[in-house]
């Protein structure tokens, strides 16, 4: 992280980070990540966890904040409010787009900035990411909702308390929170897993022979769908205590649905297939430090249904 000072960026966002490295981790970009020869160390992976979790946030505030509106205006605003135009925007309005990221310059940012696929984008869902490591779901969705949702949405918010579409927008929570826990869940198990293999874990997971698998096991006589029952569930945490909904409803989830060894078991086997060593997965993974190797190969081999190598260079 070399001799790197937070507290400008902490002011910009009016948050300190107990944990800088991660905040330094969202503002580098891949270009820059490779420059100081730390080329693992950058913001992908940060990113795709902060685009879940900011479209979990928003459907959040939608499903509370504006029960008269229809489902179909849900996912218009949805919509809106990630345009890369004005995810750009709010990155800038932060103060952040003259310094922020670190990447390696091409181009100006003045001139990157026009661009729908720009770093800025990225560096505004790795921040997201980030405040979600740092401060968990309720906070970050405060966050969001300061310097996202509330400029484009608040003054049109109305007092009308009756829900129009009941179910369906319970669906449409359900969808967005599902999601969100997934992308949490798996950024804690499997760290160091590189971005795109993280994306493709995620629809394993929620992929629609998993979804059947998962409606297949809840204990409900009823015909309601999985991502019903999820926003169900959330929806009943979230009464109980907002802060907690998003951590009870992953617990939930994780506990009722998942064999954490089947995950792992997939993604080693994918990483394996991605030419990844075995002894990078031990380390990275599997969490292993050096002087734990040998529990790790252990581990390793438990997992994947084999007999451990007696070569400790494996």
């Amino acid at each position: 992280m070399m001799d790197w000072n937070p507290a400008p960026v902490e002011e910009k966002i009016s948050l300190k980070f107990k944990n800088p490295e991660v905040l330094f981790l969202a503002l580098s970009h891949p270009s820059y990540a490779k420059q100081i020869n730390a080329p693992e160390e950058n913001n992908e992976r940060l990113a795709v966890l902060g685009g879940m979790i900011t479209q979990g946030a928003i459907a959040d505030y939608l499903y509370h904040r504006c029960p008269y509106l229809q489902v179909a205006n849900y996912k218009g605003l949805l919509g809106k409010l990630t345009e890369p135009d004005r995810l750009t925007k709010t990155w800038f309005q932060l103060g952040l787009g003259d310094s922020y990221p670190f990447l390696v310059l091409t181009e100006k940012r003045a001139v990157l900035r026009q661009k729908q696929d720009n770093p800025f984008v990225d560096g505004f869902y790795a921040l997201v990411g980030a405040i979600q490591l740092e401060r968990g779901f309720s906070q970050t969705s405060h966050w969001i909702e300061k310097h996202l949702i509330a400029p484009l949405l608040q003054r049109y918010l109305k007092d009308e308390t009756e829900r129009v579409e009941g179910v369906t927008q319970i669906k449409f929570l359900g969808n967005s929170v599902l999601n969100a826990i997934a992308a949490d869940y798996l950024y804690h198990r499997l760290p160091g897993v590189p971005a795109k293999r993280y994306q493709s874990f995620q629809k394993y997971l929620l992929s629609k022979g998993a979804i059947a698998g998962y409606k297949d096991q809840l204990q409900s006589e009823t015909k309601k769908g999985f991502k019903q029952e999820v926003g169900e569930v959330y929806e009943a945490f979230y009464q109980e205590n907002p802060r907690n909904a998003f951590k009870e409803t992953r617990d939930w989830f994780v506990s009722e649905f998942l064999e954490e060894e089947e995950v792992l078991r997939y993604a080693i086997a994918q990483l394996l297939q991605d030419k990844h060593p075995q002894k990078w997965i031990i380390r990275t993974v599997l969490g292993y430090a050096s002087k734990d190797y040998q529990a790790g190969r252990e581990r390793f081999h438990e997992l994947m249904d084999e007999e451990a190598d007696t070569n400790p260079e494996s």
